[in-house]
């Protein structure tokens, strides 16, 4: 399994007061056995406890997403050397003058 940060999602921008960040990441699985495999992937979105972090998902391909938790779900079958790739992203917008680690 690979995950990986799309560098050519990876933006930071302003508007007005707000400073807006959009990320987005790849995740890649492959199955090594020799026989079929049911398989769960699963990733996270952050979530805000403060009310002026916003936080937007902008692609959460098929999986089921759950909002409270911020937990992205995929339910895959693979076959045997089969590979497959997922992808999400969201945008965090704050004001400039706060600190935001992601």
């Amino acid at each position: 399994m690979k995950r990986k940060q799309r560098n050519d999602f990876k933006k930071t921008t302003f508007i007005g007061n707000n400073k807006v960040i959009q990320k987005a990441f790849e995740i890649e699985v492959k199955n090594n056995k020799l026989s079929d495999i049911q398989l769960t992937i699963l990733d996270r979105i952050p979530i805000s406890q403060h009310k002026n972090i916003k936080i937007d998902a902008i692609e959460t391909e098929n999986s089921t997403y759950n909002e409270e938790s911020g937990i992205l779900k995929w339910f895959f079958n693979l076959k045997s050397s089969e590979i497959k790739n997922v992808k999400h992203s969201y945008t965090v917008k704050f004001p400039k003058e706060k600190r935001v680690n992601l």
